[in-house]
C-alpha cells in the first residue's frame, strides 16, 4: 500500500484548481485569435458583469483590466477627467463595437474615428471630450485601451482659442 505524501496531495490539488479554472473561469471572453468561449461573446449588447470604473458614464467591458501605473483620474466636484488605461485580451474589433455601442448608450455623441493597428475614437459629451485609444501589443498578447476624458476649454476658463 501506497503513502500519499503531502507533496503528492499538493501538487494534485494543485492541477485540480487550475484545471477547474480554465474550465469555469473564461467564460464569455473572445480572444484575439476571434474564437468565443461562449455563444454570447459576440454580441454587441453590454454584460451585466460590464462596470463603470472612474468615469461614471464609460462603460468598461469585463475582461478589461485597470492598469493602475499608468492610469491618472482626477475629479474636481462633479467633473472627472485624466486617463483610464486598461489592458485584456480582447480583439480591438470587439472593443470597438463596444464602446461605439455602450458610448452612444451614455448620450455620448461618435464625432470621429481612425482604425488602423492603434484605433482612435473620438466622442463628445455637452462639455466634454473623450478619445478612446485601443493598440494590438504583441509582447504580452493582449490589447490595450487608454480613454481620456478632458472638459472643453470654454468649460474651464483656461483661455484656449477654439
Amino acid at each position: 500500500m501506497r503513502t500519499i505524501t503531502v507533496k503528492r496531495l499538493l501538487t494534485w490539488g494543485i492541477v485540480t484548481v487550475v484545471c477547474m479554472t480554465i474550465a469555469f473561469g473564461c467564460g464569455g471572453l473572445k480572444l484575439r485569435d476571434g474564437t468565443d468561449t461562449n455563444d454570447d461573446a459576440g454580441s454587441s449588447e453590454s454584460s451585466s458583469r460590464d462596470i463603470y470604473l472612474d468615469f461614471d458614464d464609460i462603460l468598461i467591458p469585463e475582461e478589461m483590466q485597470r492598469d493602475k501605473a499608468r492610469t491618472f483620474v482626477f475629479r474636481i466636484g462633479a467633473l472627472a477627467a485624466g486617463v483610464l488605461v486598461l489592458k485584456g485580451r480582447v480583439t480591438p474589433e470587439t472593443l470597438i463595437t463596444f464602446f461605439e455601442t455602450n458610448m452612444s448608450r451614455d448620450n455620448w455623441k461618435a464625432v470621429s474615428s481612425f482604425r488602423s493597428p492603434r484605433s482612435l475614437l473620438l466622442f463628445e459629451k455637452n462639455s466634454r471630450w473623450c478619445i478612446v485609444t485601443i493598440t494590438e501589443e504583441d509582447f504580452d498578447h493582449k490589447t490595450r485601451v487608454e480613454i481620456w476624458v478632458s472638459p472643453k476649454s470654454e468649460e474651464i476658463g483656461s483661455g484656449l482659442i477654439n
